[in-house]
This record gives C-alpha cells, structure tokens and sequence, in this order.
C-alpha cells in the first residue's frame, strides 16, 4: 500500500502507516513553500498598520491608505498558507505578491513625484510589506514546484 505524501509516520515510535498503524496529517501539506507564504502574510498584515510615509509634518499610517488593500491581500496570503490545495495556495499566492509589490512601489512612485525626498521619506511599514512582498513571490514560486 503506497504512503500519502501528506502522510508521515508516528513520532511515537509505533507502527507506521505500512503495518497498520496510524499517521499524522502533516504541516505544511505542501511543502516549504507554503510556510513561508504563510509567515511572509502575517508579516505583511503587520507592516499595513505601521507608519508608510514620514514627512516634516508627521506620518502617515499605512490604513489611511494602500496599506487597508495589503491588509486584506496579506488575509488572502494567509489563507494559502493554510488550505491543502496547491492551485488555492498558488493563485493566493499570486495575489498577495501583487499587491504586496504593486502598492508600494505605487506608493514610492507617487511620493516621488508629489514631494521632494527632503520632506516626505518611505517609513518602515512600506519597506517592510515591498519587502515581504518578494518573499512571498519566492514562496510561491516554490509552491509552483513539486514537494520532494
């Protein structure tokens, strides 16, 4: 009887899915991959409440702008992390590296062009989700390759 990739033996010391015995649903069922995803959303749902833009006058919370979009991708993000279906971990992957790399860097862009860097700077909470963006375009990509 052939094992389950999603199978793996007792950590008991008991018989193993060969001889009867029982196993254990393994996490993540995908591989690395999915880990990471999940990691990285929960990063990236974390740096949409942080500041995004510090300007002379103050900041700027992510919420008060693109960060309530990452928010909601980074909710996506997780919850690839979480099913057991590679297409469903796959293409929440895909969107939450969209949005975690297209709205901040449409956010630089435009504070690029509305203010000088001298007055309004990129904060940590526009690095920090623009970073974990691409880790989340790593993540799928290795969900993109099969599990060994």
């Amino acid at each position: 009887m052939p094992v389950s990739v999603h199978a793996r033996q007792s950590t008991e010391g008991g018989p193993g899915p060969e001889q009867g015995g029982t196993t254990r649903r393994a996490f993540p069922p995908l591989g690395r991959g999915q880990g990471l995803l999940l990691a990285a959303s929960v990063g990236i749902m974390i740096g949409s409440f942080l500041p995004w833009v510090d300007t002379i006058a103050g900041r700027f919370w992510g919420m008060q702008g693109a960060g309530v979009w990452t928010f909601y991708a980074g909710s996506i993000g997780m919850a690839g992390g979480l099913v057991a279906r590679r297409w469903m971990a796959r293409a929440s992957g895909v969107i939450v590296t969209a949005a975690a790399i297209g709205l901040p860097a449409w956010q630089v862009l435009h504070l690029s062009n509305t203010c000088d860097w001298q007055v309004c700077m990129p904060a940590m909470g526009l690095a920090m989700v623009g970073a974990l963006g691409l880790v989340t375009a790593r993540a799928t990509y290795l969900l993109g390759r099969p599990t060994t």
